[in-house]
């Protein structure tokens, strides 16, 4: 879009000058005037109209959800009712599974903003890790509520 724009004002402003010097060898009384009155004439209406498309026209946002643990085809059903693209950036071994994507869920983007995916192994259940005193780590997976003691 800026492109086409840097090519307009150059030619507004090889356009003014041509004006200027053609009202120099008339000698009117205020070239000076007769020239930027041209040139905010000219370049009036483009100005305005990129200030319209740039910063007042609606943009729609929808939020990322959340497509770690689906295959690619149900995040991509998801992803085109929400208005978004989905492009796989790498593969880890033959796995169907969204492992990782980019940008995260309950991120506001605009529509038509693509997800970037990882399709990799189902992503196990998160494990957190205890440090003893001794500067050794112990892994212990998280508890389900199944698994609580009942009182």
């Amino acid at each position: 879009m800026l492109s086409w724009l840097v090519y307009y004002l150059i030619f507004v402003a090889v356009v003014a000058v041509i004006i200027a010097l053609a009202v120099m060898r008339l000698h009117l009384k205020s070239p000076l005037r007769l020239v930027i009155l041209l040139f905010v004439l000219i370049i009036s209406p483009v100005v305005l109209s990129f200030v319209v498309a740039t910063y007042l026209q609606p943009v729609s946002e929808t939020m990322v959800p959340d497509l770690i643990g689906k295959t690619l085809s149900e995040a991509q059903d998801v992803a085109q009712i929400l208005d978004l693209e989905i492009k796989v950036e790498a593969r880890a071994g033959s796995a169907d599974f969204i492992s990782n994507q980019r940008p995260e869920e309950g991120r506001i983007v605009k529509v038509g903003r693509t997800v970037f995916v990882i399709l990799g192994e189902r992503v196990p259940q998160a494990d957190t890790f205890v440090s003893t005193f001794e500067g050794e780590v112990e892994q212990e997976p998280l508890l389900n509520i199944e698994d609580e003691p009942m009182e």
